[in-house]
């Protein structure tokens, strides 16, 4: 049913990110009784992740960043739930367009905070998590974009997400100079 709703062209499109957000959390629930989910459910969030809108239309901008922070929620959902059904060798293929997005969000100047600071946290959760499991991660972790979003957190002068930037900071710095 979530599926259906997501593929629905009659839905609104306010129905769409909360329904995305939900596969995080069911992964997170279920930990290695995702694994059957897991292809389909990254496909939907991939080519949700790859919306563009107007950027002269604020309602579209606003209508982005709400259905990127809900990209976002899931991958981290995904990504726990595997880690705890000791999986995540299964998602491997889906780090680097995963880190494409973060790409395109560290460019986009109408990102909101929200998307910042999960974005971000996402990044270290990549690095925490994937980093063992990927070692050539090093590199792809090591670019300006990465750089660019804790840098953008840490001049935000929002506590929770200072506090998550140099979380994310620590963990890639200790996982890019590890051997």
């Amino acid at each position: 049913a979530l599926v259906d709703d997501v593929k629905d062209p009659k839905i609104h499109r306010s129905v769409k990110p909360p329904v995305l957000s939900c596969f995080g959390d069911i992964a997170m629930a279920i930990g290695a009784g995702f694994q059957p989910y897991l292809d389909f459910s990254m496909m939907l969030l991939m080519q949700a992740s790859n919306t563009n809108v107007n950027p002269e239309d604020e309602d579209l901008v606003d209508y982005l960043n709400i259905l990127r922070e809900s990209i976002l929620e899931a991958y981290v959902g995904i990504i726990q739930g595997l880690r705890d059904g000791n999986l995540l060798q299964l998602f491997v293929q889906y780090v680097s367009p995963i880190l494409q997005f973060l790409q395109r969000i560290s460019e986009d100047p109408a990102r909101d905070d929200y998307i910042l600071s999960k974005a971000v946290g996402l990044l270290g959760d990549i690095a925490q998590t994937m980093g063992p499991v990927i070692p050539q991660l090093k590199t792809e972790l090591n670019q300006p974009f990465a750089a660019k979003l804790i840098n953008d957190a840490m001049a935000s002068g929002e506590d929770s997400m200072v506090e998550t930037a140099t979380w994310a900071s620590t963990v890639i710095t200790q996982f890019i100079q590890t051997n």
